[in-house]
C-alpha cells in the first residue's frame, strides 16, 4: 500500500517518537515538495 502524507502526521508521529510505524504500515510514503521543505528544512 502506498500512502500520502502532510506535515501534521509526520510531525505528530515523530514527537512521540513514533516516526518508524509509517515504515513498517505502509510499503511506500510519498511526501510532496512542499511537505519536505515545511518538516525537514524549515522543521515545524
Amino acid at each position: 500500500m502506498i500512502v500520502v502524507t502532510n506535515a501534521g502526521p509526520l510531525m505528530a508521529l515523530a514527537k512521540l517518537g513514533l516516526l518508524h510505524l509509517l515504515g513498517r504500515l505502509y510499503e511506500k510514503v510519498l511526501m510532496p515538495g512542499a511537505v519536505y521543505d515545511e518538516v525537514v528544512l524549515r522543521g515545524m
